[in-house]
């Protein structure tokens, strides 16, 4: 049980990890860039995941991440441009300071889920 517990809590800690970090670097590339694609985006959250010691991303995970900071944490809109539907813009709803607790949060709701399920009384 406890091994279980460990695995879930490292898993979650790199996966918050990672939402941060590219949260961050939606932060970074806004400041340089009115709109880009996320193709671009994406060599930027790798470049930033190497700084930090961590594996690189791939454009499916990215999005995945993407959708969860849009649909479930509610950090980001996205927009797309009416001439060119590959050009996106991310925009953050929050400031970092105020962003940097919900993935945080969600994570601990997560791990509790977890740990409710798997507990025995």
């Amino acid at each position: 049980m406890y091994k279980s517990v460990k695995e879930q809590q490292e898993k979650g800690i790199d996966h918050a990890c990672r939402i941060l970090i590219l949260t961050e670097t939606i932060f970074e590339i806004n400041l340089i860039l009115e709109n880009y694609s996320q193709k671009t985006l994406l060599k930027k959250y790798n470049e930033n995941l190497k700084n930090k010691n961590l594996p690189p991303s791939n454009i499916s995970t990215m999005k995945k991440y993407l959708n969860q900071l849009e649909k479930e944490i509610k950090i980001i809109a996205k927009f797309y441009f009416k001439n060119d539907q590959s050009l996106i813009y991310y925009k953050l709803n929050y400031t970092l300071e105020k962003i940097w607790l919900k993935p945080i949060e969600l994570f601990y709701k997560e791990l509790k889920q977890f740990i409710q399920k798997n507990t025995t009384t």
